[in-house]
């Protein structure tokens, strides 16, 4: 459980250092609950629910997963044991039993439910997106897709033998430790990538975030040795498990993605395993086999590997899927150590008060944006604050959300008409990302670091170009949709602007994709390649008119993790004066 990839997070200082082991310790908790089921065990279940929520919000799913396993616990071992009473009564009757015993632990459960607001001072900042679908439209696709990147990530045989042990010992238990754990596996793991699915799409652009279901991991590590060692119990059911782990991989394109690195640390080593597949399917003279093909192989191969071994003892088994699996791991982890770990000395402020330096005793507003589009993370927003006094306040642009800091937040939106900047807050200094993709104010560049941006918006803001049309914060063009780049000027200067548009392929792109920009009757047509950003220009005259509009479309569409089919994204625009306007 530690030659995974998302060790890399010991190198930084974030909670999932603290998170880890405290999560394992409270499946440990809610094993106990399971089998002992009583109120004491259920307080003790309850309080490191507790501890492991106070460093990762999202465990506070295992509430609710406790109360879903010991019903499905009590009710399974009713069905699965012999006996004269009737299996209806029987189920009944230990439903009964389970609520008695367990009365505390559903009793905090169901108040948790009752006492929103409660709920949502102990998430802190990320309490907002219980205001928010739970279960958004996507949800369920993209926790699959969540699934097939911790799969992966863990080697992939932890989920064919492991999902095969616990079905197996659902429907015949070997004693009732080995039924609760299986019970609690199949329900943690559906927990945790269900809601890390929903904050990828309430908050996070579509986009897969692993590192908040990544704990799911060493779950279905052990379970994989719980079914090495009982291998005539879950010989049987390998051929489900080989099953499911093929259904989920080849539901999921292995690409990196462009973002910053803790989103996604198991997608760095995704383009390892394109690039060996295409090697593997060279010496087999198999053409363009990819990661998909290659994981599907090696889950039937673990089931027959198990199959083979069953009629022996465990350790035979253990050692032939082990060892290799092991290896596996540790190269991978090493990799992506060296990819992605961050090796720094201990430094204090160097540079960090950017914008105390360039504006004085003026008070500058921040306008951030979602963590997917932007590539900066909530680190630079953090040292924003915290470092320079004159960032005392935060805006939202046209009504997102925004959870960044604890400033006070007010709002900015964007006449469409003329492009006047409507700020709820009196402030002449905005601090955003340089590279957003919503919009971007005229103004004088004072100064950037870190991603963001320092913009004198004078004393009549407007924006200097916005971007609509695309999928919430992230950027995409919806299939057969339209982007819409609304470019704002001086009506009366009869002047022209240059603007370059940067284009990006969805991740899983295959082949040439055609792209067209019209300013009027004007086209400007251009090809983007997959995984390579495109930049198109255009000159433009604001002659008469405050206002130009160029439109964006895509010829095809690609399949994102959340489920939803795009063309491509507008990544971000640039704007240059271009003289006078020719005739």
């Amino acid at each position: 459980t530690v030659l995974v990839p998302w060790m890399v997070f010991s190198t930084v200082l974030l909670t999932e250092v603290l998170g880890y082991p405290v999560f394992l310790w409270a499946i440990l908790a809610c094993q106990r609950a399971l089998v002992k089921a009583s109120p004491g065990a259920d307080a003790v279940a309850a309080a490191a629910i507790l501890a492991a929520t106070a460093t990762r919000p999202q465990f506070l799913v295992l509430a609710p997963v406790l109360v879903v396993a010991a019903v499905g616990h009590v009710a399974g071992r009713a069905l699965a044991a012999p006996g004269a009473r009737s299996r209806s009564r029987a189920v009944g009757f230990e439903l009964a039993h389970a609520a008695r015993a367990h009365w505390l632990g559903f009793g905090l459960t169901a108040a948790g439910l009752l006492t929103v607001p409660l709920v949502q001072r102990i998430l802190g900042t990320y309490g907002g997106l219980l205001e928010e679908a739970l279960v958004p439209p996507g949800a369920v696709a993209l926790a699959v897709d969540q699934l097939a990147v911790i799969a992966v990530g863990c080697g992939l045989v932890p989920l064919v033998v492991g999902s095969a042990w616990a079905l197996a010992t659902l429907i015949r238990p070997a004693s009732a430790e080995a039924h609760a754990f299986a019970m609690l596996a199949i329900v943690t793991v559906a927990g945790l990538c269900l809601v890390a699915a929903s904050f990828d799409l309430n908050s996070g652009g579509g986009i897969l975030f692993d590192r908040y279901a990544f704990y799911a991991a060493p779950v279905m590590l052990v379970a994989m040795g719980a079914g090495l060692a009982d291998g005539r119990r879950t010989t049987p059911a390998l051929p489900v498990g080989a099953g499911v782990a093929a259904l989920v991989v080849m539901s999921y394109d292995f690409v990196p993605y462009a973002l910053p690195w803790f989103v996604s640390p198991a997608s760095v080593f995704h383009v390892v395993l394109e690039g060996r597949a295409g090697q593997i399917g060279s010496w087999l003279g198999v053409a363009k086999l990819n990661a998909d093909v290659l994981l599907v192989s090696v889950a039937i191969l673990a089931a027959v590997v198990v199959v083979v071994c069953g009629h022996r003892r465990s350790p035979p088994a253990a050692v032939v899927i082990g060892l290799p699996l092991a290896v596996f791991l540790l190269a991978q982890t090493v990799y992506v150590f060296r990819h992605l770990g961050i090796e720094t000395q201990p430094a204090l402020h160097r540079g960090q008060d950017w914008v105390d330096g360039a504006v004085d005793d003026a008070t500058v507003a921040s306008v951030p944006g979602a963590i997917s589009q932007q590539g900066t993370g909530t680190v630079p927003y953090w040292d924003l604050e915290f470092w320079n006094k004159t960032v005392a306040r935060q805006l939202s642009y046209q009504n997102s959300q925004a959870h960044h800091t604890e400033l006070g937040s007010g709002q900015l939106a964007v006449n469409p008409d003329d492009g006047s900047l409507q700020l709820s807050e009196s402030v002449r200094y905005l601090a955003l990302p340089e590279a957003d993709r919503r919009f971007m104010p005229a103004g004088r560049r004072l100064a950037h670091h870190a991603g963001l941006a320092l913009i004198d918006i004078g004393s009549r803001p407007r924006a200097a170009w916005v971007i609509n049309g695309t999928d919430s914060e992230a950027g995409w063009v919806p299939e057969g949709g339209t982007g819409l780049v609304d470019l704002y000027g001086d009506a009366n200067g009869a002047q022209a602007q240059r603007v370059s548009l940067s284009l990006v392929p969805p991740p899983g792109q295959s082949g040439r994709r055609r792209v067209a920009v019209r300013d009027g009757a004007r086209r400007i047509a251009g090809v983007v390649m997959p995984r390579r950003p495109r930049e198109l220009a255009v000159t433009v005259c604001f002659a008469g008119e405050p206002r130009r509009r160029l439109t964006v479309t895509f010829d095809g569409a690609t399949r994102l993790p959340s489920g939803q089919r795009v063309g491509g994204a507008i990544l971000t625009a640039r704007t240059a004066a271009a003289g006078p306007c020719r005739r």
